[in-house]
């Protein structure tokens, strides 16, 4: 409705200014190099607003000539880019499949048409392993860590590669840097803190569990039984290498080892290997009744051959 009343306005208005004009026609007279040009004012305004649309047409054409160019090139590129993108989900969907062909062949098609090195070499890595290259995929994941956006993606492909290859060095090398600089990515803190307890590297585990508390990513009650059996193991290394001395220096090596048993118990009072270890510690260092408390406490709430053997 506002709109049918604004264009009736505007007809009105024009209507108006031409009833105007034309009762108060006049004269417009034109002098140039010695000529005269003599008409009517309407004709001359009519002329100039010809002549100023002529103008303006011939600025448009000379601007839509020069944006030509760019316009092509924007074109394209939205065309290549259409291209790699559809070339990159179908290399997605054959890794999904397992279909290595297909993929090896899309990963090279979005590479060459993307400018997206993220998606593009974890697209050609993933296809290099289904082909079994491993080489070439370890050869695109290190690519993957030149770039900050790509550094962790880089790093957790080759954590899996050097597992694959059961090179437990390479992967905890890659594990840690990962864990470093993303200290909240479960894999990566639980990769770190498996492979040190493997390796028996128990001061390395525990500091690591400390990260991985502090991170919040496992609760408060299964930190305190990976503390406890990872002192549990470290006292019986200790106690192990204390047997081989001799005189005070073994009493004391004992001592140390009865001590990191002691502080498994206080964590898990009911852990049976940590509580025969600390009791059994406990007789070697002279406390005998520190020994038989650990047992009597522990067997009232889960009674076990290891306590009545100790």
């Amino acid at each position: 409705m506002l709109r049918a009343l604004y264009t009736f306005l505007i007809v009105a208005v024009l209507s108006g200014i031409a009833i105007w004009l034309a009762d108060n026609p006049g004269d417009l007279v034109m002098n140039w190099r010695g000529y005269e040009i003599r008409t009517s004012f309407v004709v001359g305004v009519a002329a100039m607003a010809i002549a100023a649309s002529l103008v303006l047409l011939a600025y448009r054409i000379a601007v839509s000539f020069i944006e030509t160019p760019a316009s092509v090139s924007r074109y394209l590129e939205k065309r290549r880019q259409q291209k790699g993108f559809l070339a990159l989900s179908r290399g997605m969907v054959a890794v999904a499949a397992g279909d290595a062909t297909d993929a090896k062949r899309y990963a090279s098609q979005a590479h060459k048409l993307l400018d997206a090195p993220p998606l593009t070499l974890l697209l050609a890595a993933q296809a290099a392993q289904l082909e079994g290259d491993e080489a070439s995929a370890t050869k695109y994941f290190e690519r993957m860590l030149g770039a900050p956006e790509t550094e962790f993606l880089g790093l957790r492909g080759l954590f899996i590669q050097a597992r694959r290859a059961s090179d437990r060095d390479g992967a905890l090398a890659h594990a840690r840097r990962a864990f470093q600089l993303r200290p909240q990515t479960p894999w990566a803190a639980q990769a770190v803190f498996e492979i040190e307890a493997a390796e028996e590297d128990w001061d390395a585990a525990l500091k690591t569990l400390d990260k991985v508390v502090s991170a919040k990513l496992i609760p408060r009650d299964d930190a305190r039984r990976r503390r406890a059996v990872l002192l549990t193991a470290q006292a019986m290394t200790a106690a192990e290498a204390a047997r081989g001395q001799v005189g005070d220096a073994k009493q004391s090596a004992l001592e140390k080892a009865a001590k990191l048993a002691s502080e498994a118990v206080a964590l898990e009072p009911h852990f049976a290997p940590a509580v025969a270890l600390a009791a059994h510690l406990a007789a070697e260092t002279n406390h005998q009744r520190k020994g038989m408390k650990f047992i009597e406490e522990a067997w009232k709430a889960t009674p076990h051959p290891d306590l009545a053997d100790v």
